[in-house]
């Protein structure tokens, strides 16, 4: 396994509504074989639909992922984390109708980033003070996942959210080379105001 990065994760939510629901997971295992494996595993994810039960299908999905992603220690990281990935989106279309899904699920081994992305949210980068979308948004209800891996770098800021937080944050550039506490309050309270934007 590649060498680790010491490295931050800064989590923000925009609060749910009537028809509307998006969350953030992150799984790091104490497992060290599974962490050797696989890495930790990161997930945000946004449904829109009129039925009530969204938090429970999202965390549904979440202990599918996870628990087929290191349940399985056969193959390479990318190729099971898209595996599990499709699974887990083809159940997800089973338990309810809606109207938009997005999601982003990234691995990360060592310096190396594995991404599956479906619906309506994307990956992206600020790397030497350049903001890059790594995999961009798809169809609203997405019929396969696309996926994308790569190196790391030490500076580097990873931003996994949903579509429309990209819209509501244009210039990613800025918060490169700030602290991670700057980073957070900043995102805290522009996500704060916007309905749909993690």
């Amino acid at each position: 396994m590649e060498a680790a990065f010491e490295w931050e994760v800064i989590k923000v939510t925009g609060t749910p509504t009537e028809n509307f629901w998006s969350a953030n997971f992150a799984e790091i295992p104490v497992d060290a074989e599974k962490l050797s494996f696989r890495g930790q595993l990161f997930l945000v994810i946004h449904l829109n639909s009129s039925q009530k039960n969204l938090a429970e299908v999202g965390h549904k999905f979440w202990v599918n992922l996870v628990g087929n992603f290191y349940g399985n220690l056969e193959g390479g990281v990318l190729t099971v984390l898209q595996q599990v990935a499709d699974e887990a989106l083809a159940k997800l279309s089973q338990e309810a109708t809606f109207e938009e899904i997005g999601f982003v699920a990234a691995a990360f081994w060592g310096k190396i980033l594995y991404l599956v992305q479906a619906g309506k949210a994307a990956a992206g980068v600020v790397r030497a003070g350049k903001f890059s979308i790594i995999l961009a948004e798809s169809a609203e209800i997405p019929p396969n996942t696309t996926s994308a891996s790569g190196f790391l770098e030490d500076s580097d800021l990873v931003f996994l959210a949903t579509s429309d937080f990209f819209q509501s944050f244009s210039n990613l550039e800025k918060f490169f080379g700030k602290e991670s506490s700057e980073i957070e309050e900043e995102l805290a309270s522009k996500i704060g105001l916007s309905e749909k934007a993690a």
